[in-house]
């Protein structure tokens, strides 16, 4: 009887490790994706872990909420860090617009709240419109994200970008120049403004008066210098020793971290500093 006992209780016991294991399978797949530092991108990560979680265990399985207590602040610092890099250089680079959104909705997820939703709806719609091409759908999501955070310099200079896309120029000016409004400090509604006046509303001289102004928020970025060499050097001879300091200041060696002119564009002020310099 004594075996028997014992026998029973070893049986009990591996039953009850069993449960354990297979009830504790989510936690242990989702750490391990934390710990290899896959968040959100491809089909196996911590948030399709989490996904399949919540559909099984449901939001208010412990297990779930242990897993989004934990994960939170991963993905604010990651969406702080996604924002301000597009903020400061108009690109991405390790996470996708695609990751972003991902982000943004389990933050949403896991903490609903109005600034988590505005930051969801311009994910989606900047995902579209740089990504997808779509712009019509790109233009409902950032019209939401303003609903929900107005005067928001970010959704109002993306908005210019639709109208831009649209050739709805006066109203691609004016989102660009709300945007320039809100954000003083901000250079790249000053930059779309002057790229807006050269390319399609052929206001030269309002065009110079926003690169300058783009300029003086960031004095070292490449590209804003060579397309202020564009708008001198498509004005004819005249505009040409504007155009060559222009080209110049665009080929000098930005500082560490920010990238130089792409290579067509570098050949290009190369060949047009020898057409305006005279050397």
């Amino acid at each position: 009887m004594l075996f028997v006992g014992i026998g029973v209780l070893v049986l009990l016991g591996a039953l009850g490790f069993g449960w354990y294991w297979v009830h504790n399978a989510p936690t242990r797949e989702f750490n391990t994706q934390l710990a290899s530092q896959n968040l959100v991108s491809g089909p196996y990560s911590a948030y399709t872990v989490y996904q399949r979680a919540l559909g099984e265990l449901g939001g208010g399985s412990p297990q779930v909420r242990a897993m989004g207590e934990k994960v939170y602040p991963l993905l604010s610092k990651k969406a702080t860090a996604f924002l301000d890099l597009w903020y400061r250089e108009s690109e991405v680079e390790e996470t996708s617009w695609e990751d972003y959104v991902r982000i943004r909705e389990w933050m949403q997820t896991i903490g609903p709240e109005p600034e988590n939703k505005a930051q969801l709806v311009y994910a989606q719609g900047m995902f579209l419109l740089t990504t997808r091409n779509q712009v019509l759908e790109a233009k409902g999501k950032l019209e939401q994200a303003l609903s929900l955070k107005p005067e928001w310099a970010m959704a109002l200079n993306g908005m210019g970008r639709i109208y831009k896309n649209l050739k709805d120029y006066s109203t691609a000016k004016m989102f660009y120049e709300r945007a320039y409004q809100q954000d003083r400090q901000w250079c790249y509604p000053a930059f779309n403004l002057g790229n807006l006046h050269r390319d399609n509303l052929k206001d030269f001289t309002t065009a110079e008066m926003y690169y300058r102004e783009a300029l003086r928020l960031a004095p070292d970025r490449p590209s804003f210098h060579w397309q202020l060499g564009t708008l001198y050097f498509i004005q004819g001879k005249a505009f040409y020793p504007q155009a060559c300091e222009a080209y110049r200041q665009s080929l000098m060696q930005p500082p560490a971290g920010r990238k130089g002119l792409m290579p067509e564009a570098e050949a290009q002020a190369r060949d047009r500093i020898q057409k305006c310099c005279g050397s």
